[in-house]
């Protein structure tokens, strides 16, 4: 069977050209989304990661800053909660002062508790906000590097991004 385009004339051939070439583009269009949308997952799955290690090595960090166990302090409160119960049911007046002392042992282990939460809240805070700048990094590197491709320039450091020394 002949093929159709070199059989038929040259003005149906003609004809026929601005339909081919529309179906030319959105294929080409086509295969840039899918490009995008696989670029766009990696740089998601690069922040994400980057994220989880500045996370973890700024509560690590905060951890061996601070030099205390937060479920150890809490279990040092409970046991004081118990031992002031205690006191207090085989107490009378004469162990009021110990009572006391148990007291305020316990309020500045209140306020240090609370302020190991306001410190996870900073820490919860600035997860975020490490996050949101890895997503600035990339997002401004992505850009650039879609730039250097519309402009047929080489990424810094030539193909694949190494530089000569690597």
């Amino acid at each position: 069977m002949p093929d159709p385009n070199t059989a038929a004339p040259l003005s149906t051939r003609l004809r026929r050209l601005p339909g081919q070439f529309l179906l030319a583009l959105v294929n080409a269009t086509s295969i840039l989304v899918i490009v995008a949308a696989v670029l766009a997952l990696l740089a998601v799955d690069r922040i994400e990661t980057a994220a989880a290690r500045a996370s973890a090595a700024v509560g690590e960090s905060l951890s061996a800053h601070l030099k205390f166990d937060p479920t150890g302090l809490a279990a040092d409160m409970q046991g004081l909660r118990s031992d002031l119960a205690a006191y207090r049911s085989a107490a009378g007046e004469a162990k009021a002062a110990a009572v006391e002392g148990l007291d305020l042992r316990l309020a500045a282990l209140e306020q240090r508790l609370a302020g190991v939460q306001d410190s996870i809240r900073d820490l919860a805070q600035t997860k975020r906000q490490v996050t949101d700048d890895a997503i600035r990094q990339a997002g401004a590197g992505l850009t650039e590097a879609v730039s250097g491709l519309l402009a047929c320039r080489l990424p810094p450091g030539g193909p694949g991004g190494q530089t000569a020394g690597q």
